[in-house]
């Protein structure tokens, strides 16, 4: 399983086109990390993927044996950084993507990758070399969703998955790849040796530290770093969060499924369990979730004092989800981190991950509508298939929408073969349960952790909190990149810390402008983890509505 992605050799055909990198066409196999965000470089010694096209033949050639070879498929790469040029070692080729070893003798720093395909050379593209970027690889290979966590010793690879979760106290192994230079020749199996020590090597499940045991090159294998580790004792549910630091630099945050026995995982709020067991059977299972949000923070605007600008939104999703496609994505909902925190990253203006990419898409006809204290709304169907509508708000004279009071949501239905029958569904939003104790700071160091403290919400249920950050200016969005983090906390403990490592996964932040106002493009927000509210509609196994309201404040992440 762990070596999947190392096709077997195949005859390739031949193209004599300029080899084009696609923008943003570099990055670690594993974690698929975009640039401009701190842990984007390519470390030395690891594996990296260049995306294009013309790069390579049109059937995949693989790996036919050690030595790794300079040349394959008629595909060779050259990075240059200050001065000094080396030949990655080729893993696969192919004319959209191909995948390479950086040699550990690279010299960090920036530099440009060129890519030749029969005698035919890229432009030169750019290139940040590190000493340490880990990256996990995942279940979806995309550097999202399940991570690839195994059972140590087990020959095949025994997985950890939703269906087959781990257990506290159990020994675990993470792949992955980045975690830094080696002695030696690359071309020939990895001897392993451990690294731990000299890295100080972090592994965090669910934000607790676990126990690393080894973390180093797996023995056998090309640029592929295993790390052996200890589920912590105090952790549990279906997206337990990991995530790997290495000299101060934070990996991708995928997630692994723990249970106190071993036995089915279940979360504290979600239908997990309802859509496990149709899972288990192996049977698709087609969902239905629409969520209410207000997204209110308060600005501090110069000159002027404060101002909370609240944005009401909607957006809702209809899947036909296979098994495969569930058990490596992000769940029913993306937050569900129950104690810990995940941390997204995207390219553009903001973050807000689907959960279930890859599933197909339902029709639920053309438009949904929601009627509250405040009147009636439509939801239309967007081009991605999705439904998705601005309520309210959005400025200081645009009325809210989002009010306290009772919901109802109505959906006609879809035409076709396999479309989603009519449907209506109902909740409440009440009056914000949560009081903010303590002024933010809204200046906060990405170094230091943040403690966020409140008041009020259910003994028995969740706080969220939320942090985002968008690098460059709403003037100018070239280039731009944004970092969310997400995190959970029980409502009755009135605090939570976000840790510095969370922090640091974020990008700098830029600024946000409206008629000649500048203030910081990074928020802050709490609000209760909505709750799930189970409708049926013909055509749905699962359907919820449920709402998460915000409120908080702009803040310069440095």
């Amino acid at each position: 399983m762990i070596r999947r992605w190392l096709p077997f050799l195949l005859f390739a055909s031949v193209s004599f086109a300029k080899p084009v990198i696609g923008t943003d066409g570099i990055v670690n196999v594993a974690s698929y990390q975009p640039s401009g965000f701190p842990n984007s470089g390519i470390a030395q010694g690891s594996l990296f993927v260049v995306f294009g096209s013309g790069l390579g033949p049109s059937v995949i050639q693989g790996l036919g044996g050690f030595p790794i070879p300079t040349k394959l498929g008629g595909t060779s790469i050259q990075v240059t950084v200050n001065g000094v040029t080396k030949d990655a070692l080729m893993i696969y080729s192919l004319a959209g993507q191909v995948a390479a070893l950086l040699p550990s003798s690279t010299p960090t720093g920036d530099g440009t990758l060129t890519l030749t395909y029969n005698g035919s050379a890229s432009d030169p593209a750019p290139i940040h070399v590190v000493a340490n970027s880990f990256g996990i690889f995942t279940v979806n290979q995309g550097g999202s969703g399940e991570a690839v966590v195994t059972v140590p010793n087990t020959n095949p690879a025994v997985p950890v998955s939703l269906l087959k979760p781990t257990s506290p106290g159990q020994i675990m192994t993470l792949w992955g790849t980045g975690l830094g230079a080696v002695s030696g020749d690359e071309s020939e199996p990895a001897t392993g040796g451990d690294m731990s020590h000299s890295l100080g090597v972090k592994l965090y499940v669910g934000n607790q530290p676990a126990t690393v045991l080894y973390a180093g090159r797996s023995p056998g294998s090309v640029g592929l770093d295993q790390i052996n580790f200890t589920v912590p004792a105090s952790v549990s549910g279906c997206f337990v969060p990991v995530a790997v630091q290495v000299k101060g630099v934070i990996s991708n945050f995928p997630s692994i499924a723990v249970s106190p026995d071993g036995s089915t995982c279940s979360d504290p709020a979600g239908p997990m369990n309802q859509v496990l067991s149709r899972i288990e059977a192996g049977q698709n299972v087609r969902l239905g979730l629409v969520q209410l949000s207000r997204f209110g923070p308060t600005f501090n605007l110069p000159q002027i004092g404060t101002a909370t600008v609240n944005e009401d939104i909607a957006a809702g999703y209809f899947y036909n989800i296979t098994p495969q496609q569930f058990l490596g994505s992000l769940g029913v909902a993306s937050l569900n981190t129950f104690g810990g925190c995940v941390v997204w990253t995207c390219r553009g203006g903001s973050c807000i991950p689907a959960t279930q990419g890859g599933a197909t898409q339902l029709d639920a006809g053309a438009m949904l509508s929601v009627t509250g204290p405040d009147g009636t709304k439509s939801i239309p169907k967007n081009s991605a298939g999705s439904y998705s509508a601005i309520l309210g708000g959005g400025s200081l004279t645009n009325p809210n929408f989002l009010d306290p009071g009772s919901y109802n949501l109505s959906g006609p239905g879809g035409s076709g073969s396999g479309a989603v029958g009519a449907f209506s569904a109902s909740q409440a939003i009440g009056a914000s349960p949560l009081t903010w104790t303590a002024s933010q700071n809204t200046t906060i160091s990405r170094s230091h952790d943040v403690v966020v403290n409140w008041s009020g919400g259910s003994a028995n249920g969740y706080v969220a909190i939320i942090g985002t950050s968008t690098t460059g200016s709403s003037g100018n969005t070239a280039g731009q990149v944004t970092g969310t983090f997400g995190c959970t906390a029980k409502g009755a403990s009135g605090t939570f810390t976000v840790p510095s490592w969370v922090l640091s996964a974020l990008p700098v932040t830029g600024t946000l402008s409206d008629s000649g106002i500048v203030v910081s493009n990074g928020f802050l927000l709490m609000g209760t983890y909505p709750a799930f509210n189970a409708f049926s509609a013909p055509g749905l196994d699962l359907g919820f509505f449920s709402n998460l309201v915000l409120s908080g404040q702009n803040a310069q992440y440095q």
